[in-house]
C-alpha cells in the first residue's frame, strides 16, 4: 500500500523513528506545514530599549538556562550594539564584559558589569567604565542601553 501526501509518497509499512534533539537544539512542531523543525535553543527574555543603569525585567529567571547573552550599547544609544554571552552559575554572580571601540585617534576600552537579582528575574548594569587605552584616565558612565537578553539551552521548564 502507498500513502500519498501533497508532496511525497511512502511505500511499505510506516514506522515511527525516535528523534532526539542534541544540546543547544530544540524540536518544535510546525503543525501548519505538517513537520518538525529543529531550532537553536534560545529564548528571548527581554527585548526593547532600556536605557540607563536600570534593572531589566526578564520574562523568565536566568536559572532556567545554561547561559545567556545580552545585546547592549555601553554608550547609551546611537552607536553599534555589542553581544556578549555569559555562563549562568548562580544568582550572586556578577557578569563582566570588556569591549573595544575606535573613536578618532583614540582606542577606547569599556568595562561593563551586570548583576542579576536573587531569583534571576532581572538583570541590572552595575558598572560602565571607559578607558582611553594608553592613558590612566577612567571615566564612570551612567548611560547604557540594554536591547535584548536571550536565554540559551533551557535546563528547566517555564
Amino acid at each position: 500500500m502507498t500513502a500519498i501526501n501533497s508532496n511525497r509518497a511512502i511505500r511499505g509499512p510506516v514506522t515511527a523513528v525516535p528523534v532526539v534533539a542534541g544540546k543547544g537544539v530544540r524540536l518544535v512542531a510546525d503543525t501548519e506545514n505538517n513537520r518538525i523543525v529543529a531550532e537553536v535553543d534560545e529564548t528571548v527574555l527581554f527585548s526593547g530599549s532600556n536605557g540607563g543603569m536600570v534593572a531589566t525585567t526578564l520574562t523568565e529567571p536566568l536559572s532556567r538556562f545554561e547561559s545567556f547573552k545580552i545585546c547592549f550599547n555601553p554608550f547609551g544609544g546611537g552607536m553599534s550594539r555589542e553581544w556578549k554571552e555569559f555562563s549562568w552559575a548562580s544568582s550572586s554572580d556578577v557578569y563582566t564584559a570588556a569591549t573595544f571601540h575606535k573613536s578618532g585617534n583614540d582606542n577606547l576600552a569599556w568595562y561593563v558589569a551586570f548583576q542579576p537579582n536573587t531569583d534571576g528575574t532581572n538583570l541590572t548594569p552595575i558598572a560602565n567604565k571607559l578607558w582611553v587605552l594608553g592613558s590612566t584616565t577612567v571615566q564612570d558612565r551612567t548611560n547604557m542601553t540594554v536591547y535584548k537578553v536571550v536565554g540559551i539551552n533551557r535546563v528547566a521548564s517555564a
